[in-house]
């Protein structure tokens, strides 16, 4: 709810893992939400005592671009 943007990076992943996996996208979705709830945890592990909401969504963004 803090910050702007993490719905629609997880609609553009639930997107690309539906169109990635076509016959299976009930697990496609599964591993799209868990791999956005990973990057989650990673990002908010990079954060510091002043960063803010912006500092998140780069880190977030960063965490979702290493996922492999």
């Amino acid at each position: 709810g803090r910050i702007t943007g993490a719905g629609c990076m997880l609609s553009c992943l639930c997107t690309a893992y539906a169109v990635a996996n076509p016959d299976a996208t009930l697990d496609a979705m599964v591993a799209a939400v868990a791999g956005m709830g990973l990057a989650g945890q990673i990002a908010q592990g990079r954060m510091g005592g002043l960063d803010g909401n912006g500092s998140f969504r780069t880190y977030l963004l960063d965490a979702l671009y290493n996922l492999d």
